[in-house]
């Protein structure tokens, strides 16, 4: 071994355990941890400026629905402020916000509930640590909030990892995330590694149908991928206690003050 080789093969180590430790915590969903567990502020809805970004290209022309949010954990009195405009809604975190482990879900206000749904919205923009995703089966009663979400993985970078789980409020005690996983999906080889991820837009629906839960996400330059196409989604079976009537809707978590996070052409369906 030369002197250069030698000198040279201590940093790809480093880099080699650096991705595969990203990849393991994107697939394992440890991007879950911190906030109490505990209703809270959680969530407003107000009227809020806009962000500048790129406008996707889809196609579609879909007003923003009015949005009624559910806290599923908090970090003290922190909120978030849900802003639809035209075909945009704005997620943003109140400057005043101390933490990051605010996280909620929110569906359209008076929307029709089901078992079997689906809802979709494409990403256009986000900042910081900020973490977007699907929520279906939401449902509240009282301070108990239920929802299955498929979110974007946003530890290490590696957002092309996205987690699959199951909230219930009241399964928890307090002082916990009211959590379990259900799966994850490293889709690395179509959005690329963490240092040369494929820009937004990006496109994601997900579906419920009984136990079984379908999701796909896919760039907006691109054509939408068939259901079930591994390269860009997959198939997971929930715990029998997460089939149960809710709306379909959203979710965002862990901004931080100032934090936003934009997308637009949000859809919902029942299946039912």
């Amino acid at each position: 071994m030369s002197a250069a080789t030698a000198k040279r093969r201590p940093h790809r180590v480093l880099l080699a355990l650096v991705g595969a430790l990203a990849v393991a915590v994107a697939s394992f969903g440890c991007d879950v941890g911190g906030g109490d567990g505990s209703g809270g502020v959680g969530a407003a809805v107000l009227p809020g400026p806009g962000v500048a970004a790129a406008r996707a290209v889809t196609g579609r022309a879909t007003a923003a629905p009015k949005a009624r949010t559910y806290p599923l954990t908090t970090d003290g009195r922190d909120r978030f402020f849900v802003a639809p405009i035209g075909e945009r809604t704005t997620v943003r975190a109140d400057a005043t916000n101390v933490g990051s482990n605010t996280r909620i879900v929110w569906v359209t206000a008076g929307g029709e509930v089901s078992t079997d749904q689906q809802a979709c919205a494409t990403w256009v923009s986000w900042t910081g640590l900020t973490q977007a995703g699907i929520a279906l089966r939401v449902r509240g009663d009282g301070p108990r909030v239920r929802a299955v979400t498929v979110t974007g993985n946003i530890v290490w970078g590696a957002r092309f990892g996205f987690n699959v789980h199951v909230w219930d409020t009241a399964m928890h005690p307090k002082g916990t995330v009211p959590v379990t996983y259900a799966g994850g999906a490293d889709l690395s080889r179509t959005f690329g590694p963490a240092n040369g991820l494929m820009k937004l837009p990006w496109r994601i629906c997900a579906r419920v149908t009984g136990r079984m839960l379908d999701f796909k996400v896919w760039p907006v330059a691109k054509p939408e991928p068939r259901w079930g196409d591994t390269r860009y989604g997959r198939r997971f079976q929930l715990p029998a206690t997460a089939t149960y009537p809710g709306r379909p809707g959203w979710y965002a978590g862990h901004l931080r003050p100032v934090d936003r996070l934009v997308i637009e052409d949000q859809v919902v369906t029942s299946r039912d």
